[in-house]
């Protein structure tokens, strides 16, 4: 990914919305919300579209740049961060038009993808019913044969931007199967044709929802996206698309640089901005993995539900620290009423549970990171081994030495610096191994020779620790802390792998005890609460190589895997009742250690502040 291209993009974007012509045209979005109308975004979007900065990430014979996912992700960040109405975009650009550019015919793409690209033409999707809400197995909305095309039947609910949207993708059934999920076709269908009409159902946030009604839509078999009946698979892979979480991202980082945060709520702040920040690490890996055209819908669900629920979080504390004006018309007012639809919106949080529960937990000693560099998986899987068959009677001499063969203590590890060192450090952590490792490596943060290279095979110390931090965390290096973070995430990550395991063996009532849904529900939120964790250390180790960390944030991720390390232990002894409490328990053991890990640095509420100061 060029973060060059994306650079460009965004000063391109910038210039574009603030030069003369662009400021007529938000005097009219303005007007629009004065008098208490929609504001209609398309004049800001056909002058974005004029010169391809719409649709980036598409080719270029369909009006785009070929640039990467990132760039259009960008585009979505800056029309947010310029109060442009974001949502048709999102659905026209992101949502349906690179579903047909993924799975349209050639003759779909070129008849609606360069006007997409141009803002010539919106799209909107019409999935939602009254009665079935997002749950497709029972959709009504019907689609039978008429001469050699279609005709579709139904009441579509709950889009917005509808009325502006030329285009709706429509999902209908197209015959009964014998599973609820095959028999579902997608259309595309022109929201003018006749036998259509567009109301309104009145919504708490600013934009109402549309009630779209088809009585008897005729459209040709062209129409149909994908094969008929068998809609399910490509609407999944839809369905990942509006779940990359990037536009939760940018309004959440929105309504944080809005609110004057009071000295007393600096801690509350530093969480939220740290949590903000793994929301935005976790969609870039999910954006990365569309542009690779790998499409995990596990990944995407848990994506979905980290960004929603730390937007709305957002969107509530900023109400709650401010002043009753807040909740006067403005943006933190707005923000507040939109708040509970991103939870509801492509899919509610339960249903991204219900996905990362039945699917997304880890399998014993196969809990590895999705999404990871080939070199970093092989050596998550060398520092696995050694660490699983460390001999506790004799640390010293039987893990440092094949530490040492792996490169862990040559500067700059393998060649892939403190991205290399953050896997190790999970992985020692996973066993709840140290011995010295992660002093020793901020000792070697002080060799100011970037060629240099220290044998360790053969180092023995006293019980005394290499370097000595004390409780003064500002004068701990950015890195070390992201290594401690990796280490507290990779303790987290075995106690919940061990958790996961006992949870479907134990039984209760006749049944596996993850068989009960708020058991895995709860082990969902940890998986998820990790994978963030994780998405930010690994985010930050990258800026640290590449020397463009915030550092502040470093104390914000220690914080946050220090939090996750204790919550998930005290979670696993629950789940493994009173067994748990023996010796013979795989997370008794967990539960001793990360407080005492944790102690070992400054307190949480500490951390967030200082990541909250800094901003």
């Amino acid at each position: 990914m060029s973060f060059q291209s994306t650079d460009v993009v965004v000063k391109e974007i910038r210039a574009v919305l603030a030069g003369e012509q662009a400021r007529g045209l938000f005097a009219a979005v303005a007007a629009d919300r004065g008098a208490g109308r929609e504001p209609d975004p398309r004049p800001l979007y056909r002058l974005l579209g004029d010169r391809g900065l719409l649709a980036v990430n598409w080719p270029a014979a369909y009006g785009g740049r070929d640039l990467p996912g990132r760039c259009a992700a960008a585009v979505v960040g800056e029309l947010i961060a310029a109060g442009v109405p974001e949502v048709l975009h999102t659905l026209s650009v992101q949502i349906c038009g690179n579903f047909i550019l993924a799975s349209g015919t050639d003759e779909q793409r070129a008849a609606l993808l360069p006007g997409l690209a141009s803002g010539a033409i919106t799209m909107t999707v019409l999935y939602s019913e009254a009665d079935v809400g997002s749950d497709l197995s029972t959709l009504e909305t019907r689609a039978e044969r008429a001469g050699t095309g279609w005709r579709i039947t139904g009441r579509k609910v709950y889009s917005v931007k509808t009325g502006f949207a030329d285009y709706g993708l429509v999902a209908a059934r197209t015959s009964t199967e014998v599973t609820p999920y095959q028999g579902i076709s997608l259309f595309l269908v022109p929201l003018d044709a006749p036998g259509i009409t567009i109301g309104t159902l009145d919504s708490l946030a600013d934009e109402d929802f549309a009630d779209v009604r088809l009585d008897g839509v005729e459209v040709p078999s062209v129409a149909v996206v994908g094969p008929v009946g068998g809609a399910w698979p490509l609407i999944t892979e839809a369905l990942a698309l509006e779940r990359t979480g990037v536009d939760y991202v940018a309004k959440a980082d929105l309504w944080l640089r809005t609110v004057k945060v009071p000295d007393a709520a600096r801690a509350d702040y530093g969480r939220l901005r740290t949590r903000v920040a793994a929301a935005r690490a976790l969609a870039a890996r999910c954006v990365d993995q569309l542009d690779s055209g790998r499409v995990d819908p596990v990944g995407a669900a848990a994506t979905k539900y980290w960004t929603s629920e730390t937007a709305r979080a957002v969107a509530w504390w900023c109400t709650d620290v401010g002043d009753p004006a807040a909740l006067r018309p403005g943006r933190l007012d707005s923000a507040y009423r939109e708040a509970p639809g991103l939870t509801l919106s492509a899919g509610t949080s339960e249903m991204m549970l219900e996905l990362v529960a039945n699917s997304g937990l880890p399998a014993p000693d196969a809990d590895l990171p999705a999404g990871e560099e080939p070199l970093a998986v092989e050596l998550r899987k060398a520092v696995r081994a050694i660490a699983t068959a460390y001999d506790e009677r004799d640390p010293a001499r039987a893990c440092w030495p094949e530490l040492a063969k792996l490169g862990a203590f040559q500067l700059g590890a393998l060649g892939l610096g403190l991205r290399a060192q953050v896997v190790c450090c999970a992985e020692l952590g996973r066993e709840l191994h140290d011995d010295g490792f992660l002093d020793t490596l901020t000792a070697l943060d002080g060799v100011d020779e970037p060629e240099a290279d220290l044998d360790l095979s053969r180092l023995w110390t006293d019980e005394r620790e290499v370097v000595r931090t004390g409780r003064d965390a500002a004068a701990v290096p950015a890195a070390a802390r992201i290594r401690r973070a990796a280490w507290l995430c990779g303790l987290a990550a075995g106690c919940l792998a061990r958790t996961v395991q006992r949870a479907r063996l134990r039984e209760q009532f006749g049944r596996p005890l993850i068989a009960n849904q708020d058991v895995a529900f709860r082990l969902a939120r940890l998986k998820i609460q990790h994978d963030a964790a994780w998405a930010l250390i690994t985010e930050l180790a990258g800026r640290q190589d590449d020397g463009t960390l915030q550092e502040s944030l470093a104390a914000g991720v220690l914080a946050e895997a220090g939090t996750l390390a204790v919550t998930t232990t005290r979670e696993a002894l629950q789940l493994h009742g009173a067994f748990g409490m023996t010796a013979q328990s795989p997370v008794r053991r967990y539960y001793l250690a990360a407080p005492a890990a944790v102690a070992a640095d400054a307190p949480a509420a500490d951390l967030y502040a200082e990541a909250g100061e800094q901003a």
